[in-house]
């Protein structure tokens, strides 16, 4: 897996993670880990290919700052869906050094895996 580069912006107190992979490679959006004393409540993530894909189904995980044993698997995608969107159903809090992980695997061809990650600073 590659790392896509992640741009990052901000609106008041909404954040956006996104970036674009290279063609036919399975790639990886992690978004910057949250700040000592503060927290994020994560809003949305979204994977859109560039064409229809095969591939096996992304993979939206938050990436524990205490330790790989606690990362949790938020949403694992359908396999060969080029659009995959999603919206916690409940509140979900990132505390300190917590991240969002999205996986998108390798879709064949010249099709790319454009992410996105939003999340609300608290």
């Amino acid at each position: 897996m590659a790392a896509i580069t992640v741009t990052t912006s901000t609106s008041g107190n909404l954040k956006r993670f996104y970036g674009t992979g290279t063609a036919n490679q399975s790639d990886t959006l992690t978004t910057t880990a949250v700040a000592d004393h503060r927290r994020q409540r994560l809003i949305s993530a979204s994977i859109v290919y560039s064409a229809a894909p095969t591939q096996t189904g992304v993979t939206i995980t938050i990436d524990s700052g205490v330790a790989a044993a606690h990362d949790v698997v938020l949403h694992s995608g359908t396999a060969n869906i080029r659009y995959t969107y999603f919206v916690p159903d409940e509140d979900i809090w990132l505390l300190p050094g917590d991240a969002v992980l999205v996986s998108a695997p390798a879709a064949g061809g010249v099709i790319t895996a454009s992410i996105l990650v939003v999340t609300e600073e608290l």
